[in-house]
């Protein structure tokens, strides 16, 4: 089941692309006169795992791609609310496009795809439907393939393909002594000894936890239909150790809180907060800005780079005494912004994303900034600029 399209296990018909045609899916004619390749790049996905689907045209064409689901339904894959003119020149060609995935998740079973391609466009659903949802829905697979099979004109040509949706697993069981204790797997508990269960397969750390003994950890290489059986022994958890003495030592440090804003950004996106943390000449400091106002990701655009994360700024800093009262103040540091690179997209353009998941990065940059300060017993006020955040504003609350 592919996130956002809920592809789910089709019932009936065989995998075999020699055998019956499953339920719903029209059958490949002996001699096409459009050529259709379609496949996936694997044969076998997990759940959680990226989908990748290849197809091949022998001459230009309309493409119809569907998918056929056990509840009765047929889910339209394309054309939709992003690629409503579906012509594509002949070749090979891939979905999804840059900047968008299709990821594969529960429930287990067998998915099927079929891609129809004719050389002229099929009228058999509303365009307009595309406004309310993505993709299109209809309600039962064999009159769906028989309407679309009723309406293509020669010449035409189709293929269809198959891929399984399985998790690997393996049986556990766990023993301890002293019985009753809690089993952890990938940090959730999933019973208590003794235990026998299916886990993933994979490297799996396993802990037995009982309150009054250590817990007991212990990491395996599970492949898909093993079985493993762990016997672990708990020792008993020493009584706690009192704190040791330690002596007080005198270092004088302050608090520090920042403002800043950048006029040159729009809205609240130029606000930032600081905290910060000194001792009497050095300080380290933390930064985090108005979260900005995410695009559209649905919405037709020109596309671009878009902040999609509040601006957090790392900095260390210095303080310079020019006088008893008065100060220079300079920081260093990195700030951290995730952004996101969507594409142009037009609802009438050839190869736009197909799912709605865009695809993000960490950018990270230097910064600097310079502050004039006054201080006094027990504070320091200063104003400066910063190379991210602007203008900026702060107060210190010290111990010296």
């Amino acid at each position: 089941m592919l996130t956002g399209l809920l592809l789910a296990v089709l019932v009936g018909g065989v995998v075999a692309m020699g055998g019956v045609v499953p339920t719903g899916l029209i059958p490949v004619p002996e001699e096409p006169e459009i050529v259709v390749q379609l496949h996936t790049s694997r044969s076998t996905y997990a759940p959680g795992e990226q989908l990748e689907i290849k197809f091949a045209l022998s001459r230009e064409a309309y493409v119809y791609l569907y998918n056929v689901t056990s509840a009765g339904e047929v889910k339209l894959l394309v054309p939709n609310r992003f690629l409503q003119d579906p012509k594509f020149p002949a070749g090979e060609h891939t979905l999804p496009k840059e900047g968008w995935r299709l990821r594969v998740t529960e429930p287990e079973g067998t998915e099927y795809l079929q891609l129809v391609a004719t050389s002229e466009p099929l009228g058999f659903y509303d365009a307009e439907a595309f406004t309310e949802r993505p993709f299109l829905e209809f309600a039962e697979p064999k009159a769906f393939a028989d309407k679309l099979q009723e309406l293509v004109g020669e010449p035409w040509g189709t293929a269809w393909t198959a891929f399984s949706v399985y998790r690997p697993r393996a049986v556990l069981r766990v023993d301890s002594v002293p019985p009753g204790a809690e089993v952890w797997v990938g940090g959730q508990q999933i019973g208590t000894t003794p235990f026998v269960g299916m886990v993933d397969a994979g490297r799996t750390t396993v802990e037995v936890r009982r309150d009054g003994y250590r817990t007991a950890r212990r990491t395996v290489d599970l492949a898909d239909g093993d079985e493993a059986h762990l016997a672990m022994r708990l020792e008993i958890a020493p009584p706690p150790t009192p704190p040791a003495f330690r002596p007080e030592i005198d270092v004088p440090v302050g608090v520090g809180f920042t403002l800043g804003v950048d006029p040159g950004k729009p809205g609240m996106d130029g606000f930032s907060l600081g905290f910060e943390m000194w001792t009497e000449v050095l300080g380290l400091g933390f930064a985090i800005g108005w979260p900005p106002e995410r695009p559209d990701v649905e919405a037709p655009g020109p596309g671009g780079v878009f902040p999609w994360s509040p601006l957090f700024e790392f900095y260390g800093g210095g303080w310079l005494s020019l006088s008893d009262r008065v100060g220079v103040m300079l920081t260093a540091g990195l700030a951290f912004q995730e952004k996101v690179n969507l594409p142009p997209w037009t609802p009438m353009s050839l190869y736009p994303a197909l799912v709605i998941e865009p695809d993000t990065y960490w950018e990270v940059w230097p910064t600097f900034g310079a502050a004039f300060g006054l201080s006094d017993e027990g504070w320091r006020l200063h104003a400066g600029w910063n190379t991210e955040r602007g203008f900026t504003i702060g107060l210190t609350l010290t111990t010296w």
